[in-house]
């Protein structure tokens, strides 16, 4: 079911791909804490969530949302499935 963007901005401010956490657990999250990421669970995965500011982003607002040209495909197609969501997202099913 496809929801209603929000168009809240929170997924054009962070860059998150799923991890398998190695064995050094702690100096690996010390090393993601240092540049300002997070791990997190999410679906069952283990995500390396780190910050990157979209450059299209006005504020907090896509300022090429409706030139579906020039928004690249990945937005275009957002949220594929099994993808991290930010928290708050209309598409985020956490509790």
């Amino acid at each position: 079911m496809r929801r209603e963007c929000y168009r809240c901005g929170r997924c054009c401010h962070f860059i998150a791909v799923p991890v398998n956490v190695p064995k050094f657990h702690d100096d690996f999250e010390n090393w993601v804490i240092y540049r300002g990421g997070y791990l997190e669970e999410y679906q069952g995965k283990e995500w390396l969530v780190l910050p990157l500011r979209c450059d299209m982003l006005d504020g907090d607002k896509c300022s090429i949302y409706e030139d579906h040209v020039r928004r690249p495909l990945l937005c275009r197609m957002y949220p594929l499935p099994g993808v991290w969501v930010p928290h708050g997202c209309a598409w985020d099913k956490r509790p």
